[in-house]
């Protein structure tokens, strides 16, 4: 069954991993890594684990800043570290689209 409002968190999603629909795009391999490691992007990770609220959030915690140091940057064009804030909030949601930066950053 789809969850697009709850997400699949921890749930075993391995009746979808087979489901014909997703498993013409996806090697046995690529599956398997999915049941391990999740998916290397924070966005859509967070959408099949959180569902729309998940992918919601997870833009909301890169604009939350993001509009922030712009706001600083408006008032302020010479601002240094605004500027360098809002550097690293766009690299990070950049690097987002290929790894997970913010679910890997508290691993131990």
């Amino acid at each position: 069954a789809l969850r697009p409002l709850s997400g699949w968190a921890n749930l075993d999603m391995s009746s979808e991993l087979s489901n014909p629909q997703f498993s013409q795009y996806a090697t046995p391999e690529t599956r398997l890594g999915v049941k391990g490691g999740g998916f290397h992007n924070e966005y859509i990770n967070n959408g099949v684990k959180y569902g729309i609220p998940g992918i919601v959030f997870t833009l909301f915690l890169f604009l939350g800043p993001a509009l922030f140091f712009i706001r600083i940057l408006k008032e302020s064009t010479d601002n240094l570290y605004a500027l360098l804030g809002l550097t690293y909030i766009i690299t990070q949601a950049v690097s987002a689209l290929s790894y997970q930066v913010l679910d890997f950053k508290w691993i131990q």
